[in-house]
């Protein structure tokens, strides 16, 4: 993320074996690129960033009020939470930390 330059970049290059993802998260758009051609192009043109999080909103109010069931369970969230302190004890360690479910 670049957010000191005039002209400000959110991207995310992601590497394997057969080609590369580029996100631009600034421009909403994400590239599969192999051999350095582009082989699909996906794009959210018109994606209000600020409803994601009105929604989620929305969301966590109506599973406090009862009206809805969470969209994730507890199993789901401990999981998720294991993640987590995983990659901060492996950055804080440098080792590989193993995630037991």
């Amino acid at each position: 993320m670049d957010y000191l330059q005039k002209n400000n970049r959110r991207s995310c290059i992601v590497y394997g074996s057969k080609g590369r993802i580029e996100a631009d998260l600034k421009n909403l758009t994400i590239n599969v690129i192999k051999n350095d051609s582009k082989i699909k192009e996906y794009s959210w043109k018109g994606f209000e960033r600020n409803n994601q999080f009105i929604n989620q909103l929305k969301h966590f109010l109506k599973v406090i009020y009862n009206k809805e069931n969470s969209m994730v369970d507890l199993d789901e969230g401990l999981v998720s939470l294991k993640i987590a302190l995983a990659a901060k004890s492996s950055l804080k360690s440098g080792k590989v930390i193993k995630v037991k479910y």
